[in-house]
């Protein structure tokens, strides 16, 4: 991938962090105490290049430290592949042990504050470019635990629902809890990226937001088909 070779030699020091693997991909959670550890991701035919999150971990000195609006946010994996229709798709994954609203929400402000900063490297390199690309956002964590949580969760998203009406809950949590675990949108849809003066490359990419949720309560581990 040409773009993956020219961030590898421009950050030579960096190696280390780059990897491929065939088919299937996976995301672990290496925090003490995390009870939702590892997401596998499968596509047929895909080669996967991981980039380590050594690589864009850290560098609050080009974000936080020079801006209120970029956060030195960092999602658990992110890797690159090219569809069956050729498209190149970059998918950051973010692991989060319960299903809490407030958590989920923050996971997906770290998967895009993640590719501001790797977009922000990838712009030295040659071959790369945003026109056809794919954004793929992708959260992951444990079902609910029973009844009791499942209620409490869906009562707190239909108050945020009806309160706020541009919240991410109401635009796109509840469409991905209710219709599907996937929602396409422009990246300018997030709050995000809409309220600040990014480039219209940027603004403009496809985005494919994914919800996954473990089959049982106990698993710590699943695997989810992009």
């Amino acid at each position: 991938m040409e773009e993956i070779d020219a961030l590898r030699t421009i950050f030579n020091r960096m190696t280390a962090c780059f990897r491929c693997y065939h088919q299937s991909w996976e995301v672990v959670e290496t925090a003490a105490g995390a009870q939702f550890r590892k997401l596998e991701i499968r596509s047929a035919g895909t080669d996967f290049h991981e980039i380590g999150n050594a690589f864009y971990k850290g560098i609050k000195n080009t974000t936080q430290d020079r801006s209120t609006h970029l956060k030195d946010l960092d999602c658990d994996g992110v890797s690159l592949f090219v569809d069956a229709e050729g498209r190149k798709h970059i998918v950051l994954v973010d692991l989060k042990s319960n299903f809490d609203i407030q958590k989920i929400c923050g996971a997906y402000e770290q998967d895009i504050h993640t590719f501001l900063k790797l977009h922000a490297l990838f712009s030295l390199c040659e071959g790369y470019s945003l026109r056809g690309m794919v954004i793929d956002l992708i959260v992951a964590c444990k079902t609910f635990k029973d009844t009791d949580q499942e209620a409490r969760v869906l009562d707190i998203l239909s108050m945020k629902c009806m309160e706020e009406e541009d919240s991410f809950e109401k635009k796109f949590l509840n469409s991905l809890l209710h219709d599907g675990p996937v929602k396409t949108c422009k990246m300018d849809d997030l709050k995000t990226i809409r309220s600040l003066p990014f480039h219209p490359s940027i603004k403009g990419v496809d985005v494919r937001l994914h919800l996954f949720t473990t089959m049982r309560y106990t698993d710590m581990e699943g695997i989810y088909n992009l």
